[in-house]
């Protein structure tokens, strides 16, 4: 893997930098100094400065000082995901690079994650849910997903990657319906999922919805129809393992705590947060039987911070996967440990890296149809 990367740098190449000074750079460093000892990293190109998994802080030049060093270094190594800007930068000075990123990410990632995986597959009981967890795991790790096209196509109609998952299955595919009554939805956005749920689930009494930035996103004939039907109660909150105050990053289609690379089309925004635990208890939630979440990378955190509950009532949960390499192997593996006698399904409802959701049964309710 390494050598084929470094057979790319010519060989009059000794003087060398890195765009970008995260785990990456660092990781290539280390690599690169044993491959070739006449090679000198002499540069960091980033916006910040930051520290190596060891603690050592280098020197970083920020991309507006890239012409003071254009004839001190033979050669830019680019290690960033989005490498657009910079490129044009290098290209104005005339620097050579070589853009790396990706190759070397699937490598890390491969070894933070090789031992773990074998436990997260073994999550799953039914082989048709081993294979497409193992399709989705090397997918993600080669950042290519035309291997599920054909598959979303066929089992869920979708056949546009800017078409919508189809809401009357999405979160309700696996699940028992008609043993719901009271739902926890933790991700609610502008409210479409709840219409859903009402046609889908014949019992259904009550959402309680976890979502602080409902008045952010709602539709507004969405929002007068809830009303009238009077069957949600929303709490201004974003569900959490504890109650704090938290600064995520919010554009006009979504919000997330995940630093983006294009995090400069968000704005910053401070929200209070709950747990599940906390929530019923103040609010006088006696039975829960069904909890959905789609947080943007907060659920691992809102499954602990609902331990008690989940334990209490035994709820059927939609937990989606994706928006971390580890929430797909350690929420599964995480949910496994902690549930008895719960039964795992796995779908997969976009023909990209999105829209992953696990499913987690309790077996007295799991209907294998």
């Amino acid at each position: 893997m390494f050598e084929q990367l470094f057979n790319q740098i010519p060989k009059n190449a000794k003087k060398i930098a890195f765009y970008g000074a995260g785990t990456v750079a660092y990781k290539l460093k280390e690599e690169l100094e044993k491959y070739n000892k006449d090679i000198k990293i002499l540069y960091y190109i980033d916006k910040e400065k930051t520290k190596d998994e060891k603690g050592i802080l280098y020197p970083i030049i920020k991309p507006y000082e890239i012409e003071t060093i254009k004839d001190k270094i033979d050669l830019v190594l680019i290690t960033i995901k989005s490498p657009v800007n910079i490129i044009g930068i290098l290209e104005l000075y005339d620097i050579p690079y070589i853009t790396i990123s990706v190759v070397l990410d699937n490598k890390i990632r491969y070894e933070k994650y090789e031992k773990d995986f074998p436990r997260a597959l073994e999550v799953f009981k039914d082989e048709e849910d081993k294979e497409l967890y193992k399709t989705l795991w090397h997918a993600r790790m080669q950042s290519d997903f035309s291997c599920i096209e054909q598959y979303v196509k066929e089992k869920h109609g979708i056949i546009k990657r800017d078409m919508p998952a189809n809401n009357m299955k999405h979160y309700l595919d696996y699940i028992n319906r008609e043993a719901i009554k009271t739902v926890i939805d933790c991700g609610f956005y502008n409210g479409a999922n709840a219409f859903c749920f009402k046609k889908k689930l014949p019992n259904l009494e009550k959402i309680n919805v976890i979502e602080p930035l409902y008045d952010l996103f709602k539709d507004e004939c969405f929002d007068i129809l809830l009303k009238k039907l009077n069957f949600v109660e929303i709490f201004p909150y974003a569900a959490w393992d504890k109650k704090e105050t938290l600064e995520i990053l919010v554009n006009e289609g979504s919000s997330t705590l995940l630093e983006k690379s294009y995090a400069r089309k968000f704005r910053k925004r401070k929200i209070p947060t709950i747990s599940i635990d906390e929530l019923c208890e103040e609010n006088n939630i006696k039975k829960v039987d069904f909890i959905k979440m789609d947080i943007e990378g907060a659920e691992m955190n809102a499954l602990r911070g609902g331990g008690s509950i989940v334990k209490k009532h035994r709820p059927q949960l939609a937990i989606s996967i994706y928006h971390q390499f580890d929430d797909f192997i350690y929420i599964p593996v995480y949910l496994a440990q902690t549930l008895e006698n719960y039964f795992f399904k796995l779908d997969h409802y976009s023909l990209g890296g999105t829209e992953t959701v696990l499913y987690a049964i309790p077996c007295e309710l799991y209907q294998n149809s």
